[in-house]
């Protein structure tokens, strides 16, 4: 089975606009500051269209952080398990992608929890 055709197995939490979680990823070239659109123990899911981006699914990332207002950040790798077009409410199009957390520590686990309860 491919990471994109998995089924998602845990809760994920949809970020409300007023909530700038974040994620700098660490490219070949330059970081990407990127706004997180939902989480879960599992992964994030970013929404929006970064040119600069040039990757393809299963592709790694390493040394990514991700900002949790509130809590603190955690610096991990993330594997890009899906892309796919999205219709936005204003008629516009753009991209969602779903990166798949490469094993986290119990501490990291505990934050990204403690994020999603905070924020529901």
């Amino acid at each position: 089975m491919t990471i994109d055709s998995q089924r998602r197995n845990l809760y994920r939490a949809k970020i409300p606009q007023q909530i700038n979680a974040r994620c700098i990823l660490q490219t070949a070239t330059d970081p990407i500051d990127v706004r997180i659109s939902d989480i879960s123990l599992s992964g994030v899911g970013f929404l929006g269209f970064y040119p600069e981006l040039d990757l393809e699914i299963g592709d790694v990332l390493t040394q990514c952080r991700i900002e949790l207002p509130g809590i603190g950040f955690i610096c991990c790798s993330l594997c890009l398990a899906s892309q796919s077009e999205q219709l936005l409410t204003n008629g516009l199009k753009s991209i969602r992608s779903g990166w798949q957390f490469i094993q986290l520590t119990e501490q990291q686990e505990s934050k990204i929890q403690r994020f999603i309860f905070s924020i529901e």
